[in-house]
């Protein structure tokens, strides 16, 4: 059965379409709200899916051309997004923030789309087909946006970590304030945290347990220096996430990284759980506060995961590369958009509790949808129009939609 047909943009859309007015000739703009419109919106996020969501739709091609040869410029918007974000934080006089760098993988099954390669993924612990995207992530206080990425491919010879450091120049280009820069333990290298201490931000990193320290002499395992360390060397620390572990904290002197602090966590009192480790720069912080600001790096984690489970960054069945990518750059600028919208809507105190999730933000916009087409119902019946005469008009392809702020 076919939903109900969209027949308005959700407010989210109007609300920052005309930022983007000068970028695009009408009808790239009216592509541009639909094809965003659909991401959030749309069970089926493919092109044809979203063409076809729309009350008076045209033939899916018109999409096609809009995403792989239309020469909208790519960079403008994405400056355009940067300013909304930069416009946000000065707005609430956030003075700084943090940088995290991760990246995660647009799983796909077809071996002859541009760009796809064979990646190992973490989560499923094999190598699977996939776009690989390095990307960075913008947090303070309680919001965060996506800022840039890039797609690691085998075949242009650039690294992730390459790739990160390039990510990394970006974001202090945009002027955004942070100070610390958030990896994991593959971003965790001499390469990268020096390139970071030349941008004079602080950085803390996941540590693998086999990274070597300077020891009485000699390179030893950090899991082997950590287990001189009495028991009661690790207290109890609660973080701001409600988080519990036993911590314990030393300085020490990587081989690759000089002097570090090292904080090693563990969940159970009795330490028989596996530890975690983690480094920074900062030797001098105390152990809270660098755990609760690593605790920030989760944000970019559900960053991804709503990107594929709400915002379709995994449902594109482009085979061009230059669609592929604005495919990408759209589902990173309707996530951003549905973080610095208003959501002042009025629809009622019910749904207020959800808008702190991107999938409660999606199904506001899905409310404002159902609404705007009952009002059109409402308005084609004191037309006289029958009930088969408005179905017939909302299933069959019509007049196209137009801006409702124009």
């Amino acid at each position: 059965m076919k939903t109900l047909p969209i027949v308005e943009y959700p407010k989210v859309v109007e609300e920052f379409l005309p930022n983007f007015a000068d970028l695009f000739s009408k009808p790239q703009l009216r592509h541009l709200a639909q094809y965003l419109t659909g991401l959030i919106l749309c069970d089926n996020k493919t092109v044809s899916g979203i063409n076809d969501a729309f009350y008076g739709h045209r033939d899916q091609s018109t999409k096609n051309h809009f995403l792989t040869e239309a020469g909208w410029p790519d960079d403008q918007v994405d400056i355009v997004r940067m300013n909304l974000i930069t416009e946000h934080v000065n707005q609430r006089h956030i003075q700084d923030g943090c940088l995290i760098v991760d990246d995660s993988l647009a799983h796909k099954t077809g071996k002859h789309i541009d760009g796809v390669g064979w990646h190992y993924d973490h989560s499923q612990d094999k190598i699977v087909l996939g776009h690989q995207l390095v990307s960075t992530h913008y947090y303070c206080r309680s919001f965060h946006v996506p800022l840039h990425f890039e797609v690691y491919r085998k075949d242009e010879g650039f690294t992730k970590n390459q790739l990160a450091r390039t990510l990394i120049d970006r974001a202090v280009a945009t002027k955004l304030p942070f100070s610390v820069v958030l990896l994991d333990s593959w971003y965790f290298n001499k390469e990268n945290t020096d390139h970071i201490g030349k941008h004079h931000r602080d950085w803390i990193a996941a540590c693998k347990s086999n990274r070597l320290v300077d020891w009485k002499g000699h390179g030893v395992a950090l899991a082997d220096v950590i287990k001189e360390a009495p028991r009661e060397a690790f207290r109890k620390m609660a973080l701001r996430n409600g988080a519990v572990y036993w911590v314990y904290s030393k300085v020490l002197t990587l081989k690759t990284q000089g002097r570090v602090r090292i904080v090693i966590t563990r969940q159970r009192e009795d330490l028989s759980d596996d530890p975690n480790y983690f480094a920074t720069n900062r030797v001098e912080w105390d152990p809270t506060r660098i755990l609760n600001l690593y605790c920030c790096r989760w944000t970019i984690e559900t960053f991804y995961r709503d990107a594929k489970q709400n915002l379709g960054l995994e449902a594109c069945e482009l085979r061009i590369w230059e669609g592929i990518k604005r495919h990408f750059q759209l589902v990173f600028l309707a996530f951003t958009l549905l973080q610095l919208s208003s959501l002042n809507r009025g629809l009622g105190k019910w749904l207020s509790a959800n808008l702190r999730t991107i999938g409660g933000k999606c199904q506001l916009a899905a409310v404002e949808i159902l609404r705007a087409f009952i009002v059109f119902v409402a308005r084609e019946t004191s037309r006289q129009r029958s009930a088969d005469e408005i179905v017939e008009l909302c299933f069959r392809p019509a007049a196209q939609l137009r801006f409702s702020f124009a």
